[in-house]
């Protein structure tokens, strides 16, 4: 017994010399650690003095918190928490990602003084063995308002084995309910039932996979029960047909998109569109759901961090309709024909030259028209390459899609535009539109091929006209800035909602418009070397018409000022009031009823680029004259002024001449 019992001791003293020894090599350490190339945080965990510190062993902590760059919110949380063996996963882990708004309420907590928040939390919570997924998972996104839970807004229930998803997954949201099986093989299996808790009455679907193919749909709406099918997909698996194995992560619902939902029995186009509106939405809940387990946005969450291998989220079969060497070479034909387009179209466009150009060369014209008609079909020819383009294309019967994509173009017989205030009739070749029923890779490519080289053609004649105008490097620079003071005059004189347009902006409107237009399209006429004569002039014009702009907002207060000035207020004792009168008045009235208007009405019927600088110089010197005149002898003027209407006679007895 005395034996047994020493033995016990030994035991016991060897373990926990073992223990202590343990618990010896290991460190705790606080460092900070940047995930995903930008989030920088506070990292704080346990290594094994052995093995070194730079191998996470034991409790792990992370946490980063960040200004948001989303409007809503002002702060970002991430927080990852569990434990590792020699760098590897293992046991539970958790994550979370938090959207923040401080607010001003303060709440204590032992002796720390913080704000509550609102926001948005999406936790992670699920098990790790030896760096593999496994055990049962859940996620949930609730909404925090005071730093309390407000609203769950997903919550998704799931299990691992060995990485790789398998049984039963459910997910809630407001909006959605699902439940869905995965067999040992991460296949989506068996029924898959989605219900749509709409305002009116539930929608419910129920999709059932055999070993992740798709073999019926049905839709449950108002009581009757109609059946789906994607008209452009295989359902049917032939061991002689390639099949292969697409994840979630690879585009399986954008081959849904181009296989084309119809629904088997005859029905209103209503219930056509409510069953691929909620299958569109069940795609997008389905792929939010699963990607919640693993990715936030564009970023693998676990991958974020040493010690585990990717997650598998699920997977389809589909068949594949291998393109051959001759399509894949067409397809990228396709693609780079569009490019091209696309981009002639837009720097065309986009050349300062384009305006100036016009009034002189009626070959510009031309191509802007037949380029305009282009730009307008560009959107469905858009349409066409990015499905031929995609990746979902190769998943698909092409036979079946074609006529979906087809381009209806409508391209003119003749086209009419104006040169010089003469209308102009043209013909010109487009290419010839493909037929619907008989299109195919080679029709598209054939298509875009002759509206490439179209474009191509008219580009090369319009560079050539182009490079003509840019004779010089100089005027170029000049024609840029004409360009931009156009619009300048066009933006301050054309906009009458302004809050500084005046009466006498309003005066003055059509005069500058007109002037500024008619100026443009005069230079726009010019041979080169006209055009390197008088681009000069030209840009002073414009510069004028810009300061004009502000001369007439000032004038308003000009006249509010003079109208100060000649005015003398003193205070009556017997009303006990202030009393204004005028004084000066023979003077004032003088440049008030006759010369003010005088000046102004002889620029209104000289409107011209080389008397607007001297009319504004004439007028600020008026003004500066009467200013002056406030405060000097004026008795000698006022006497001649008197019954005085001739506006010539005013100014010569004011000391002014007229300029122009």
């Amino acid at each position: 017994m005395i034996k047994h019992l020493l033995h016990s001791i030994v035991l016991i003293s060897l373990l926990s010399t073992s223990l202590i020894g343990l618990a010896q090599q290991r460190q705790l350490k606080t460092d900070s650690l940047v995930i995903n190339d930008s989030i920088n945080g506070q990292v704080e965990y346990e290594y094994d003095t052995l093995k070194g510190e730079d191998v996470f062993d034991g409790k792990f902590f992370y946490q980063s918190v960040f200004t948001s760059h989303l409007e809503s919110f002002a702060y970002e949380a991430i927080t990852y928490e569990g434990v590792y063996i020699s760098n590897i996963k293992e046991g539970d882990w958790s994550y979370a990602y938090k959207r923040l708004n401080p607010k001003d309420l303060k709440y204590v907590e032992d002796f720390k003084i913080g704000n509550l928040a609102s926001g948005i939390e999406l936790q992670v919570n699920g098990q790790f063995q030896n760096g593999k997924a496994s055990g049962k998972w859940i996620v949930k996104s609730q909404r925090y308002n005071d730093s309390k839970v407000e609203d769950t807004l997903l919550t998704v229930r799931s299990t691992f084995k060995a990485n790789t998803i398998s049984g039963r997954i459910e997910s809630k949201s407001p909006a959605i309910d699902l439940s869905g099986y995965f067999n040992a093989d991460g296949y989506f299996h068996g029924e898959w039932e989605i219900t749509h808790k709409t305002s009116d009455q539930p929608i419910k679907e129920v999709r059932t996979y055999e070993a992740g193919i798709l073999k019926s749909y049905e839709l449950e709406y108002k009581g009757k029960v109609f059946n789906l099918e994607y008209t452009n997909l295989d359902t049917s698996v032939d061991k002689e047909e390639n099949w292969v194995d697409i994840g979630l992560q690879e585009g399986y619902f954008d081959i849904l998109k181009l296989a084309k939902l119809e629904v088997i029995e005859s029905i209103s186009s209503s219930i056509l569109f409510t069953a691929k509106k909620q299958s569109e939405s069940t795609d997008d809940f389905i792929t939010r759901s699963l990607s919640s387990l693993s990715f936030r946005s564009e970023h693998n969450i676990w991958q974020s961090l040493r010690g585990s291998d990717p997650i598998g989220l699920g997977k389809f079969k589909v068949r594949k309709y291998d393109f051959s060497s001759q399509e894949k070479v067409i397809i990228e034909k396709i693609e780079t024909s569009f490019d091209n387009i696309e981009s002639t179209l837009q720097k065309f466009k986009e050349n300062p030259k384009l305006k100036l150009g016009k009034p002189m060369n009626e070959k510009l014209n031309q191509i802007e028209l037949v380029y305009n008609v282009y730009s307008n079909d560009l959107s469905q020819l858009k349409t066409m390459v990015d499905v031929i383009g995609s990746d979902a294309f190769e998943y698909i019967d092409r036979t079946k899609v074609f006529d979906q994509i087809w381009p209806e173009l409508r391209f003119p017989v003749e086209l009419t535009y104006e040169f010089q205030s003469e209308l102009i009739t043209k013909t010109h070749a487009f290419p010839k539109q493909p037929e619907k029923n008989n299109f195919n890779l080679n029709k598209a490519y054939t298509l875009l091929d002759a509206i490439e080289k179209d474009v191509k053609t008219l580009n090369e004649e319009a560079k050539t006209i182009f490079q003509n105008m840019e004779a010089e490097r100089s005027l170029s620079r000049d024609e840029e800035k004409l360009v931009s003071r156009k619009e300048q005059v066009e933006e301050l004189f054309g906009n009458p909602d302004n809050e500084n347009f005046n009466l006498y902006h309003e005066r003055f409107q059509d005069l500058v418009l007109d002037l500024s237009e008619n100026t443009f399209n005069t230079y726009g006429a010019y041979n080169l070397e006209n055009k390197k004569d008088r681009i000069e002039s030209v840009l002073s014009c414009f510069e004028s018409m810009i300061k004009f702009h502000d001369f007439l907002g000032k004038l308003m207060a000009k006249d509010n000022k003079l109208d100060d000035v000649y005015t003398r207020t003193t205070f009556n004792p017997y009303v006990m009031v202030d009393m204004s009168e005028r004084i000066k008045e023979s003077l004032y009235q003088a440049f008030v009823d006759i010369l003010q208007p005088y000046l102004l009405n002889k620029l209104e019927n000289n409107f011209n680029c080389n008397d607007l600088g001297l009319a504004m110089n004439e007028m600020n010197k008026a003004y500066q004259k009467m200013l002056d005149l406030s405060n000097q002898d004026t008795r000698g003027i006022e006497k001649d002024l008197r019954r005085e209407n001739d506006p010539q006679r005013i100014l010569s007895l004011l000391e002014l001449q007229s300029q122009y």
